[in-house]
């Protein structure tokens, strides 16, 4: 027992340099949990000088004396091998940097791709991917039970971000190994671009409004004309093939047929973009090998800061910065007639788009262009299977498909008034989405899923936008897709029993439910379900592309034994995020790995705190 306080004294008298190392290494982590689009050199230099100084610290005499014994050696391993993995992470972050402020803007210039330039970042992109590979590596290597609680914690968080972006980085490097292809060298290649507008929802984002083609040829860039949807729209109504999931929700609907309107109500964006290319070359004979989806905020994204596009009828030019509220709504007060309004909005985004492809890429511009492909603003489709698949795990490209535990999204789809008008009343509606799960000794999660419409139109908006038989009504058939093994236990409007329907689709179900909310009101759809019990959890939230971020908030049990990785903060024991959802929410939980003075960590403190209570 006396040697166990010996070795414990000297944990202590060591933990002063090993936590201040510890703590300098987190300032360092900071620079990790910066998008790269954020990263600047000076970031970067300030993590080095942090990680410098926690080297220093590992490097000084009573750390360095101390280190044999059985609890510091333990500790003084562990942050010299995070140290020294930190450090090439830093190094590389610092070439990869280095090569974004000196090429990016040459890589996408004057409306022409340079390959040459392009190809250069592959060699710091590797090199940078092993080195968050390393780093990974370091910070989940032996775990010691004389690992220090604070060191066990901060090794946990480094890992965890190392993890995500050396995955991230792995993507980046694996999309780039396509990146000649998809855009047309050696072949050049088309797509469908195809413009939707979300005040008016569909799955995919919103109701298709303009169509057009992109060539990609060799760095050429070749924008076609862009058609609004009417010019394509004919009955009698025309069908083509389209994905069996994809006819038996939506074939009700006319979804696969020339009644374009319709096209992109599954939020699987893949199937949207097939029927979409294979309609397009019914009717026009041209052939395309994917499609670029993109909503008014993917545009304003994409303009080059400051552009100024002029508009046909109007006084004054339409600023960049105001692009995507103008198609959302000033262009309906602005227009009384439906046609020239039509015509107005596909001039502008033709305008938009020819400008951002011209205008090339800008350094200032990659934390906008990042947000709005995480949101689901801007997508690319490929129907290339190995292009598809690097697309999807970059976040350009978004399936219905294979999902881990527990997943959620909540698609809606704006139904009007039935009488031809009250569309685009999406664009005042607020929604949040709350989703919460008990995870019980055995792994059984028991959920609730609630999303909330509060329609807050105001007065004075014109037929079209807003309805007149009544005014203002919003008239939503809204899909909840859950997990396919999910055992539905109620499901509810307002808190009362409601009528849906159940659609499956490869791993995921779809609980569907008509609502009417009427102006200034709101309505709440709840789904409870229970999960089977699992030896680990895992909860995916995947945004629809919405006019506003959705806001979410999500609360997590689990049981004591286990731990969670993720956004979500503990509070009362319960996990708990909130916040707007801006892109992909993900979160995991399983059962800790901790041991010894870690382990007993917890009840420790807790033991102390009802001594001196």
């Amino acid at each position: 027992m006396a040697g166990i306080f010996i070795i414990l004294s000297l944990d202590i008298a060591v933990g002063v340099p090993l936590i201040r190392a510890g703590i300098n290494l987190l300032q360092a982590r900071e620079a990790l949990t910066l998008e790269a689009a954020d990263v600047v050199r000076s970031d970067l230099i300030g993590a080095k000088q942090d990680l410098d100084t926690a080297v220093d610290s590992l490097e000084s005499l009573p750390v360095r004396a101390l280190a044999g014994l059985p609890g510091p050696g333990h500790n003084y391993a562990a942050l010299t091998k995070v140290a020294r993995a930190s450090s090439n992470v830093l190094a590389r972050a610092l070439d990869l940097q280095d090569w974004r402020d000196e090429n990016l803007e040459d890589v996408f210039a004057e409306g022409r791709i340079d390959f040459d330039v392009l190809d250069t970042v592959a060699e710091p992109l590797v090199a940078q991917t092993q080195a968050f590979g390393e780093l990974e590596t370091a910070a989940a290597g032996d775990r010691s039970p004389w690992l220090l609680p604070p060191l066990w914690d901060a090794l946990d968080e480094l890992e965890e971000r190392a993890g995500e972006l050396h995955s991230g980085t792995e993507r980046a490097a694996a999309l780039l190994e396509h990146s000649r292809s998809l855009l047309g060298d050696p072949d050049p290649r088309t797509y469908l671009v195809m413009s939707i507008n979300n005040a008016e929802l569909r799955g995919a984002g919103g109701l298709l409004s303009g169509i057009g083609t992109v060539t990609f040829d060799r760095g050429d860039i070749d924008v076609g004309r862009q058609w609004p949807r009417e010019y394509y729209q004919r009955k009698p109504y025309r069908k083509v093939p389209a994905p069996a999931a994809y006819l038996q929700r939506y074939g009700t609907f006319k979804a696969n047929t020339t009644l374009w309107a319709n096209v992109t109500y599954s939020p699987d964006l893949v199937d949207s973009a097939l029927v979409a290319t294979r309609l397009f070359e019914s009717q026009t004979g041209i052939h395309t090998e994917g499609a670029l989806i993109v909503d008014p905020r993917g545009l304003e994204a994409l303009i080059p800061s400051g552009t100024e596009i002029p508009v046909t009828g109007a006084d004054e030019p339409l600023h960049s910065e105001a692009f995507a509220r103008w198609i959302y709504s000033d262009a309906y007060t602005q227009f009384d007639d439906d046609f020239e309004r039509r015509a107005a909005i596909i001039e502008v985004g033709s305008q938009a788009l020819d400008s951002a492809l011209e205008g090339g890429l800008q350094i200032d511009s990659l934390p906008e262009l990042g947000a709005a492909v995480a949101g689901g603003h801007i997508a690319l489709i490929s129907f290339d299977s190995e292009e598809l698949a690097a697309l999807e795990d970059l976040g350009l490209a978004s399936t219905v498909g294979e999902i881990e535990d527990d997943y959620l999204m909540v698609a809606a789809h704006n139904f009007g008034d039935g009488h031809g008008e009250g569309t685009k009343l999406d664009y005042w509606v607020k929604r949040s989405v709350r989703h919460g799960c008990a995870i019980d000794g055995v792994g059984v999660a028991r959920c609730a899923a609630e999303a909330a419409f509060d329609n807050q139109a105001p007065e004075g908006l014109t037929a079209y936008v807003a309805g007149a038989r009544p005014y203002g009504l919003l008239r939503s058939f809204v899909e909840i897709l859950i997990p396919r093994d999910a055992e539905l236990t109620g499901v509810y409007v307002n808190a009362q029993p409601t009528e849906y329907r159940r659609y499956v689709e490869g791993e995921v179900q779809s609980i569907a439910v008509y609502i009417r909310v009427p102006r200034q009101e709101q309505q709440a759809i709840i789904i409870e379900y229970e999960l089977p019990a699992r030896n680990e959890y895992s909860f995916t939230l995947r945004p629809q592309p919405l006019t506003e971020d959705a806001r979410v908030k999500l609360l997590l049990r689990v049981p004591d034994d286990w731990s969670v990785t993720g956004p979500p903060e503990l509070e009362n024991n319960v996990h708990v995020f909130d916040g707007a959802l801006t892109g992909p929410l993900h979160v995991e939980a399983r059962p800790d790995a901790r041991l010894g003075l870690s382990a007993a960590w917890d009840g420790v403190r807790d033991l102390v705190g009802k001594v001196f209570d």
